[in-house]
């Protein structure tokens, strides 16, 4: 697998020389350790549909009309079949110790990272009690990297407007200044002074009981159901419940790619991928992949009674890593 590994592995040896141990990992097996029971329902023409889960909002197919044309690039015209369907296609990881990469059995810690490193504050007054940690954003095509479905155009990795077929890292949140400190977060991105006081997270009540049943409000964008909210877009999440806490993180993290121009959703359009700057929160659902492999499939707002239970391994130490399932909606056609 081809990919930014010189980037990953100048890392590492950067590091390597003021680390004291190795931190806690387990290579991610694309196999074993993902849940293929998000990849469903798939639907053929908006008529037929394959499979369930246990997502009761998932339902909806995105498909209006059962045949659907396309104009390319290059001027020629597509005509074909609407199909929808949930693709793995991405990975986040949440760990505790910067640089460390337990999703590809390596890395290392470094005691020394100053305000890099994380942390689990349950000891202070309510107020200040908080989990901090730092995320990791892969390409993580499976179905490409496994050779599946090679000749099908709507999967990453055959598309016409790419994707990639390699494992590739992405972000990481060590080397971004906002996400380390609130007040440059809120500097970067000042409509945290609207959505992120505690006057607008009062709204999130409606989208709590929405996400309960797997169906987040698109309006309420800076919501996650009854978790903390996406602003501010820092590391620091106010909640001392570790699973959810990581699981907020990478919401918050998907959330700051798509306000920097980097989330292409392929849930809105048949013909291709769209641009959006405020996500779309019904197109992403994701798994825990590590250490536990999670049996649900959650939106970001998933109410946390749900599925926190056994998330959170002692020997672990912290690190958590989720597979991200996006809706595609493809015409299928020649």
């Amino acid at each position: 697998m081809r990919g930014r590994y010189w980037i990953l592995g100048f890392l590492l040896l950067t590091w390597a020389g003021a680390s004291s141990a190795a931190c806690t990992s387990s290579f991610l097996n694309p196999i074993t350790d993902v849940n293929w029971q998000c990849a469903f329902p798939m639907n053929l023409g908006g008529l037929i549909s394959f499979g369930t889960t246990s997502d009761t909002g998932d339902s909806e197919t995105n498909i209006d009309f059962p045949v659907c044309s396309c104009l390319r690039s290059g001027g020629s015209t597509i005509v074909g079949i609407n199909v929808a369907f949930w693709e793995p296609s991405r990975l986040i990881e949440t760990v505790k110790e910067p640089f460390c990469f337990p999703s590809l059995g390596t890395g290392f810690s470094n005691t020394k990272a100053g305000t890099l490193l994380g942390r689990h504050d349950t000891q202070s007054k309510a107020a200040d009690k908080a989990t901090t940690v730092q995320a990791h954003y892969y390409i993580y095509p499976i179905w490409a990297m496994l050779k599946m479905f090679t000749d099908v155009p709507c999967l990453a990795g055959n598309r016409i407007d790419g994707g990639g077929q390699d494992l590739d890292l992405a972000v990481i949140t060590e080397v971004l200044p906002n996400w380390n400190n609130d007040l440059l977060a809120f500097l970067i991105n000042p409509e945290a002074l609207l959505f992120g006081n505690p006057a607008a997270l009062v709204s999130c009540m409606a989208d709590a009981a929405t996400a309960t049943i797997g169906a987040p409000l698109e309006s309420l964008f800076w919501c996650m159901g009854s978790w903390p909210g996406v602003y501010p877009l820092a590391g620091t999440v106010g909640t001392t419940h570790i699973a959810q806490a990581n699981a907020v993180a990478g919401g918050r993290l998907l959330y700051q790619i798509g306000r920097l121009g980097g989330l292409l959703d392929h849930g809105m359009d048949a013909c291709g991928a769209v641009r959006t700057l405020i996500w779309r929160k019904k197109n992403y659902r994701f798994h825990f992949a590590q250490p536990v492999r999670g049996g649900q499939c959650l939106h970001f707002g998933t109410p946390t009674a749900l599925w926190e239970h056994w998330k959170n391994q002692p020997v672990n130490g912290d690190n958590f890593s989720f597979v991200l399932f996006r809706r595609v909606k493809c015409c299928l056609g020649y």
